[in-house]
């Protein structure tokens, strides 16, 4: 059964935000390491965010997930 997930978009952070209308990255360079972070369209709404959070692909990917020994 499907877990109901609510989407919070942290009312005063911009982290996964920006100005353009279509998703993806910026690198961010942090204690000597890059980071790649995720941007969502600018055109994205709560219900959208909800439903791609519900019907989403897992991540990691199964297919890369060590079996327990």
């Amino acid at each position: 059964m499907p877990i109901p997930l609510k989407y919070d978009p942290g009312e005063h952070r911009v982290k996964h935000c920006w100005h353009k209308p279509e998703a993806g990255f910026v690198e961010v360079n942090r204690e000597g390491r890059t980071l790649l972070i995720g941007k969502c369209p600018n055109t994205m709404t709560r219900p959208m965010a909800e439903q791609l959070l519900r019907t989403g692909i897992a991540y990691p990917p199964a297919l890369i997930i060590a079996p327990a020994s």
